[in-house]
């Protein structure tokens, strides 16, 4: 397994120029270790994941907390990872929920959120508690607002039935006309808070 930084010097190690040498190290460690404590927690939840054949820090990752890209010649992965994970003021927890959440993406039907990740998922959530959702707000992953880059929240949406909340961060075809959409957990009206 190949374990590579993108960017050599991360601006949570920037105080110290001696320390430019050893961030590569101290992260390779990090997610090297936290993917082996989540290949085993897949591994004893009965989940047969992908070969990893690699896992590193992509500061280009905007919208995303990580992502997991298939070699469909070989069958192998990639797990790339969204540097704001790694800052020391997130939960390690924040961390290795992103890398099994990508790990349920190498599983047999896995790719984006579909029957082998759901699948994958749902066992996850009944062996250990842990809820995986196709998406994590930075607060959800307690990430620092100043460390994410996720776009303020500008509309907000109800279910006059169930109550579930939806957000949205950008003006589309759904916030200037809700009305002629439906809450897809119950099927409930949606009103614009």
């Amino acid at each position: 397994m190949t374990i590579t930084i993108i960017q050599t010097v991360l601006p949570i190690f920037l105080e110290e120029e001696s320390q430019d040498k050893e961030v590569p190290a101290i992260l390779n460690q990090r997610l090297e270790k936290s993917l082996r404590e989540c290949e085993m927690i897949c591994d004893h939840a009965g989940i047969k994941t992908g070969k990893i054949t690699e896992i590193r820090v992509n500061p280009l990752l905007r919208s995303a907390w990580g992502r997991c890209i298939t070699d469909r010649i070989n069958g192998t992965h990639r797990i790339e990872i969204n540097e704001a994970l790694l800052d020391n003021s997130v939960p390690e927890l924040s961390l290795k929920r992103t890398i099994i959440h990508e790990l349920c993406h190498t599983v047999k039907d896995g790719h984006g959120h579909k029957k082998g990740w759901r699948e994958a998922a749902d066992r996850l959530k009944k062996v250990y508690g842990l809820q995986l959702s196709p998406a994590n707000s930075a607060e959800e992953l307690s990430v620092p607002r100043s460390l994410s880059q996720e776009p303020a929240i500008r509309y907000v949406f109800r279910c006059a039935d169930c109550g579930q909340i939806i957000q949205r961060s950008r003006r589309s075809k759904f916030v200037e006309n809700p009305e002629r959409y439906r809450c897809g957990n119950c099927g409930g009206t949606l009103e614009q808070l």
